[in-house]
Formats: C-alpha cells, sequence, structure tokens
C-alpha cells in the first residue's frame, strides 16, 4: 500500500457500504478525517484465523512517524524462519535490539520479545488474550473435553444391550421340584 490515502477492505465491508456497485477506485471517508480511496477487496477472512479485520489502511495514514518509534508495542510481526537452529539466535538479537533502542522502557517494564510458531498460536499459546490478536484456545482443556468425551463413549457402550461388557445376569427361572405323596 503505497498510497497513504488507501484501504483495503473485505467483501462483507463492500458489499455494506456500496452495496452491488464496484468498490475498487471508490472513497471512503475514514473516522471523519479523511477519504480513503478503496484500492483492494479481499475475500472474507475466515473465523478461524489468527488476523481478523475487515479493513487495512497504511500506518502511516494513523501517523507518519509511527514507524520510526520503538515505544509502540502494538505490532505483530511474522516471520519465515528455515532453519529452527536460528529461532534462538533470532529472539536474542531482537530482545539485544529492545535494548539497545528503549534501555528504559526495557529495564522499567522487562519487555521481552519471542517467537511462536504459528502452528501453535491457537491452543499453545501463552500470551495474555489481551495482548494477543484473539483469544486462543487451550490443549489443556482440549485435553480434559476428549477425556469426559471418551469416558461418556465408554460408560454407554458398558451399558448397551449388545455391548461385551454388559453385565450378565441370570434370568432364566428356576423350578423347585415338589414331591407329594399322597396315603
Amino acid at each position: 500500500m503505497s498510497n497513504t490515502n488507501s484501504v483495503v477492505i473485505t467483501e462483507s465491508v463492500a458489499k455494506k457500504y456500496f452495496g452491488e456497485d464496484q468498490a475498487l477506485g471508490k472513497l471512503m471517508n475514514f473516522n471523519g478525517k479523511a477519504d480513503l480511496e478503496v484500492t483492494g477487496v479481499l475475500k472474507d477472512l475466515p473465523s478461524n484465523t489468527h488476523i481478523q479485520f475487515e479493513f487495512l489502511i497504511p500506518m502511516a495514514f494513523q501517523n507518519p512517524k509511527m514507524l520510526e518509534s520503538w515505544n509502540i508495542d502494538w505490532f505483530w510481526t511474522y516471520m519465515t524462519i528455515n532453519d529452527p537452529g536460528q529461532v534462538a539466535v533470532v529472539e536474542k538479537g531482537l530482545n539485544d535490539l529492545a535494548i539497545e533502542k528503549i534501555p528504559s522502557e526495557q529495564k522499567e517494564f522487562n519487555m521481552q520479545f519471542f517467537l511462536q510458531p504459528m502452528e501453535k498460536v491457537h491452543l499453545y499459546s501463552t500470551f495474555d488474550y489481551n495482548t494477543d490478536l484473539i483469544q486462543n484456545g487451550d490443549i489443556g482443556n482440549l485435553y480434559i473435553f476428549i477425556s469426559v468425551g471418551v469416558l461418556v463413549l465408554l460408560i454407554s457402550a458398558s451399558t448397551s444391550s449388545t455391548s461385551p461388557w454388559r453385565w450378565h445376569r441370570d434370568d432364566s427361572k428356576r423350578s423347585v421340584s415338589v414331591k407329594c405323596s399322597v396315603h
């Protein structure tokens, strides 16, 4: 997005504001501040994606100096590290850079940068949901639900009439023979 006054929107937003008309090239007013030109329309994101949004605007639109600041902590940066052995090196480099660029804040707030594989975000993330993009699940809860489900399945199977684990009762009638003699 090289144009500062541009916006990329989802199909739902395009339909909401422009109906069946073509949204590309049209203007949208952003918070009464400026008109932004629609330069792209994306398919709606699936509900299970880590990044949820309806529109994207250039960061420079909000504040041109924003990208020069080291004191803004609400960015999520995604990178590809092909060699798993380099993860610790990159993580240490990020923390060393923070010490160099913002030493007082880093010391006061004990800021730490952590890398997390994308496949671990939904069930293994230990970040506070207030600082993460969306509230994540917990693998421990998933194990609990699976265990309860298996237990219910076992109880159901054990009480079924065709279950091999069914308790067998002797339902046969017992007969008692009695000898009667008449004298």
